[in-house]
């Protein structure tokens, strides 16, 4: 791709519709005798084609266009619109000095012009809205004007009931109104715009509707017309910045296929980013939706197995994953109306919504199928391109490859010669668990490691954390190691004598620091992290002032919380309310209590010491949170303002770990009798899930009455003890 200068102005294009344009010419022509349903996937440029027609349109003939886009205009009410809303959506009060409006892609375009009285009347139920609608229409014909009126995704208006629930179903009296619109009495053009299929098969199987209408699919854009708008980007989009080569082209198209909307997206992101890491981040994007979509429903993942092998499917392609059919029903109409697939009413097929889905799901399930299967840990080995570290390195991916249980790459075979050093370092901290790091004599200099060395070793420290990062370093002489690798692992080799010998018992030490704590170190990260994106979710959707309430024996792996939640409180203005219970490391050893902890460190092949200290450690940066963000709330506020933390200890069996994020998202793990709890996957419960949510809430309601206040164990930096309100825990 080539990019001059940084300019995001950019223009919507409209490629080659023309016979879309002219199907629809010949309907607008034509006397009013059925209703038009325009379907098709979404991003497919269906509202941009009528806007295109009919500006147009205006040039050329006298007509009155009534545009209302519902998909903007239901988000200016609130989740529960109604009625009276539905009022407002369809009507305007005139004003006294009213000028022609031209069409645009504003809300308001459009609207049925009253005058107060009459809105009055209409709000009060005194007024029918489809005789003051018809009115219009015939006053618009004797003038001669010809009167239009599309509705783009009419399915929002689905629950609504006239005269504010009184009455029948709003959907089906504008209906009947447009048949008698349009079949009835000719009086004006009906367009319904949609890409929620499951809607309009209610139209397409309701015998007297479909008599009444006609059914017309928008199609993504094909290969052709991609490729031309893609390698004439100012002609098309008036992009001058940057031009595709041909193979560029290939690639967005390979990715999210003929939407135009989706590459409107790509197109904006390659003002900033080089193409390949922009499709990357695009489809891994896809993958997530499909991934928090999917969440702990496997019938979810059993519904979406099928589009791995197939193209299009029917319901029969559903029935051998073993799911009821009035399951499938209801599963495949939530993805629908998620826009997760499209369903094609006429045809009766169900497909992804587009490429850049298909990508989503054949991620999602690949990602799956290495989680499922036995996992290795990858290991990275860096050294300078020294002849003898190089030979070193080679020598340690031998030794560690042995018995095949570690995968090993050594950076000469990953890095392109595009990329520096650096680049190719920072790409390896997302690809990999552990970094060996070998320095030889050559790194030195007068018994000192080089400064780009250790700049190396303190990018890995940061990326993967200081226990996966290795270093492996000649003794002879014995460099002076700053005091800050203290707690990353470190083996030593002898520079005399052949290579091959002198490796062989640090690399064997080395592969057992590996994979020893694997089973339970690296496993429990890993599971950790893939909950923590569903929490984390969850905590940003929350509102400002919940409470966040968690049961931890201890938290394996805070830093990256503590990072997300520090973010929350002081970036996005959340003021939450955490009351966080944490594992009592010293019980009263009576009739009444037990050793929990030691069950737990049992189970984790714990020493008592290094549990305490973990609980330690999870206060403390707790405690350092609440600090940083006064601080940080001091400084914007210009006053003190409290974080409302409180940490108590339980000395109770809690079901498992707990997150629950406000009365909106609860998050709970098991502890399991033949490993540590946290490898098991957190299963997330919503407040309609009633019996499950209000059991656990009272599990965590009673644990929290009965638990004591901090202080921390010893070694902890602690915090200021605080009285306990009774109501916390409501």
């Amino acid at each position: 791709m080539n990019n001059n200068k940084f300019n995001k102005e950019q223009h919507i294009a409209f490629i080659n519709r023309q016979r879309e344009l002219e199907d629809l010419r010949l309907f607008i022509d034509k006397e009013p005798a059925e209703i038009l349903f325009i379907h098709g996937p979404k991003s497919s440029g269906k509202t941009t084609l009528l806007y295109k027609l009919f500006n147009q349109l205006e040039k050329e003939q006298k007509l009155d266009v009534k545009f209302l886009n519902l998909r903007e205009m239901v988000t200016e009410f609130s989740d529960d619109f109604d009625y009276k809303d539905f009022l407002r959506m369809f009507f305007q009060v005139k004003p006294e000095k009213e000028k022609k409006e031209k069409l645009s892609a504003g809300i308001n375009v459009g609207l049925f012009k009253i005058d107060a009285e009459i809105e009055k009347n209409l709000l009060q139920g005194k007024s029918d809205p489809f005789k003051v609608m018809k009115e219009k229409f015939i006053q618009l014909r004797n003038d001669g004007v010809k009167p239009v009126l599309i509705v783009d995704e009419l399915q929002a208006l689905d629950k609504i009931y006239m005269n504010n629930g009184k009455g029948k179903q709003l959907i089906i009296a504008l209906f009947n109104f447009f048949v008698a619109m349009t079949k009835e009495s000719n009086l004006a053009h009906i367009i319904i715009a949609s890409s929620d299929g499951y809607f309009l098969n209610t139209v397409y199987t309701d015998s007297r509707l479909k008599k009444s209408s006609r059914f017309y699919k928008m199609d993504y854009l094909g290969k052709e017309d991609v490729m031309e708008w893609l390698l004439n980007l100012e002609t098309y989009s008036r992009i001058k910045d940057y031009t595709l080569s041909h193979e560029d082209a290939e690639k967005i198209w390979d990715t999210v296929g003929g939407s135009m909307w989706e590459i409107q997206d790509i197109l904006t992101e390659l003002f900033n980013t080089p193409i390949d890491e922009t499709l990357a981040l695009y489809k891994k994007k896809i993958k997530g939706f499909i991934e928090y979509y999917i969440g702990t429903d496997m019938r979810k993942e059993k519904v979406l197995q099928v589009f791995l092998e197939n193209e299009t499917a029917r319901i029969r392609d559903f029935i051998p994953g073993g799911i009821a059919l009035g399951e499938i029903h209801g599963l495949l109409k939530d993805m629908v109306r998620n826009n997760i697939l499209y369903f094609d009413p006429t045809a009766a097929l169900y497909y992804p919504q587009g490429k850049s889905y298909r990508w989503g799901i054949k991620l999602y399930f690949e990602e799956s199928e290495r989680n499922s299967q036995s996992w290795k840990p990858k290991v990275f080995i860096g050294s300078s391109s020294d002849t003898n570290a190089k030979k070193a390195a080679d020598i340690v991916k031998g030794y560690l490859e042995e018995d095949k249980d570690i995968e090993v790459v050594v950076w000469h075979q990953l890095f392109k010669t595009t990329e520096t050093y650096i680049e190719g370092l920072s790409k390896a901290l997302d690809k990999y668990d552990f970094a060996i790091l070998i320095i030889t004599q050559e790194n030195y200099k007068q018994s000192t490691i080089r400064q780009n060395v250790l700049f190396e070793l303190g990018l890995f420290m940061g990326g993967l954390g200081r226990h996966k990062t290795i270093m492996l370093y000649a003794e002879n002489p014995k460099p002076k190691l700053p005091t800050d690798l203290g707690g990353i692992h470190t083996q030593t080799f002898s520079s005399a004598g052949p290579l091959e010998d002198n490796l062989k018992n640090p690399c064997a030490e080395i592969k057992k620091y590996i994979l020893d704590p694997y089973e339970e170190e690296i496993r429990v990260l890993e599971v950790w992290k893939k909950s923590c994106h569903h929490i984390y979710e969850a905590l940003e959707k929350a509102p400002p002032d919940a409470t966040i309430r968690i049961i931890q024996t201890w938290f394996p792996d805070l830093e990256e919380f503590i990072e997300e939640l520090e973010n929350l409180l002081t970036k996005k203005n959340k003021r939450f309310k955490f009351r966080i219970l944490l594992i009592d490391h010293d019980p009263e050893k009576d009739d009444n209590h037990f050793d929990i902890l030691g069950a737990r460190i049992k189970r984790r092949k714990e020493t008592r010491e290094s549990a305490m200290k973990k609980i330690a450690d999870s206060i403390a940066q707790f405690e350092d949170l609440k600090k940083n963000v006064e601080d940080e709330w001091e400084k914007s506020k210009g006053k003190h303002i409290s974080l409302d933390l409180k940490i108590l200890r339980y000395d109770f069996l809690p079901f498992g770990p707990y997150y629950q994020i406000g009365d909106k998202e609860m998050f709970v793990g098991f502890y399991l009798n033949y490993c540590s709890s946290i490898n098991a996957p957190m299963v997330k419960i919503l407040p309609t899930a009633k019996t499950a949510w209000h059991r656990f809430e009272n599990h965590f309601n009673k644990g929290w009455e009965n638990s004591k206040e901090t202080p921390p164990p010893d070694n902890s930096t602690g915090g200021k003890k605080e009285k306990t309100d009774e109501n916390d825990h409501h």
